[in-house]
């Protein structure tokens, strides 16, 4: 389960992270930051 967000404390909005193929299975568990907006990447 994906709890916590740093992203937050920043002033940033946390979204999914997606793993790439080099990646472990964990990566796509893991929070990544944007910043605020609907169309920032993440």
């Amino acid at each position: 389960e994906c709890t916590g967000s740093i992203c937050l404390a920043y002033g940033l909005e946390s979204c999914q992270c997606s793993a790439g193929p080099l990646d472990s299975l964990t990566k796509s568990c893991e929070l990544c930051c944007k910043f605020p907006g609907e169309n920032q990447p993440c």
